[in-house]
């Protein structure tokens, strides 16, 4: 089993009781992993889906909802294949990705520098994990 901290607002939670970092594992890390990917470029290793690179670049929306999209499933691809390299055996079947299900990138109609990007993961013992994210360049 592979198990993590709890980060929320980027501060690791701490339990009351014991003072000590809560420790997530399963859907939950696998669900904070994803969320993390969404808000970091890509690294070395290929975990980050790189949207902070898109920034400034809001002039053409088809362009743009492509990229969106195509960055997340390389994203969710990546996470995937390390998730395959390091610590499989050990790790749970709902918190291994099994696929990509579904990803809709829509430009927010009152705020045409903002799109919203939804995605739907399955893992490998049948959970759907929904993300959302933001991009805006207001």
């Amino acid at each position: 089993m592979s198990k993590t901290f709890l980060i929320q607002s980027g501060d690791i939670i701490l339990s009351s009781s014991t003072s000590r970092p809560i420790m997530i594992t399963d859907r939950d890390k696998l669900s904070q992993d994803l969320a993390e990917a969404t808000s970091i470029s890509v690294q070395a290793n290929g975990f980050g889906f790189g949207l902070d690179n898109l920034i400034g670049q809001l002039a053409d929306p088809i362009s743009l909802r492509t990229d969106l999209s195509r960055r997340i499933r390389d994203g969710v691809d990546a996470i995937k294949r390390l998730q395959n390299q390091y610590v499989r055996t050990a790790r749970p079947d709902n918190e291994r990705i099994s696929r990509l299900v579904r990803v809709d990138v829509n430009q927010v109609a009152s705020t045409k520098t903002t799109y919203v990007a939804r995605f739907d993961v399955l893992t490998v013992s049948g959970d759907l994990l929904q993300q959302t994210g933001v991009l805006s360049g207001s």
